[in-house]
């Protein structure tokens, strides 16, 4: 399929400034994406890279950029995943598909007293293999801002457990 999108909306008690720190500071992107920290200057055409310490995992190109609004930009991943076969989820990561660029985007509006994250991440390959894995490691990211948001810390993915469902 070549119109996979990826769409995750949830819900945060934060500010916007708050929530957009979380999103953009590199200090707190690693509280929340298992250690990971997301670098980039945040202007338009810069580069985005998201690094394991000195490992870059993922990188793209900042594409918008309206701070407490929205934000968007090109995701080309750098990692092999690697699923037990029972789980009928993907091996290994294509390699082909390691150089194909998709768009993540989140945008912030309100919601009542809260505020509505929405995730979009689209642009994948035909028969995307990347497309299950996101799918099942986003919602996991996600819940993790929310809970360091919310209550301070963010979720800690267990040594050598896959985000996934099924996963242990």
């Amino acid at each position: 399929m070549d119109d996979q999108v990826f769409i995750y909306d949830t819900y945060v008690a934060t500010t916007r400034e708050r929530l957009w720190d979380a999103l953009t500071n590199p200090d707190t992107t690693e509280q929340f994406w298992s250690g990971n920290r997301l670098i980039s200057d945040w202007a338009i055409g810069s580069p985005v890279r998201l690094l394991d310490g000195d490992m870059v995992r993922d990188e793209g190109e900042v594409l918008d950029f309206v701070p407490c609004q929205r934000m968007s930009f090109s995701w080309k991943p750098h990692f092999a995943i690697e699923f037990a076969a029972e789980q009928g989820t993907p091996i290994a990561f294509a390699e082909s598909e390691a150089g194909h660029e998709t768009r993540v985007g989140f945008a912030i509006s309100e919601f009542g007293p809260q505020l509505r994250l929405t995730l979009t991440h689209d642009h994948f390959a035909p028969d995307s293999k990347l497309f299950p894995i996101i799918s099942f490691g986003w919602p996991f990211y996600m819940a993790s801002l929310k809970s360091l948001l919310e209550s301070g810390a963010g979720l800690e993915l267990p040594a050598g457990a896959k985000v996934g469902r099924g996963a242990n």
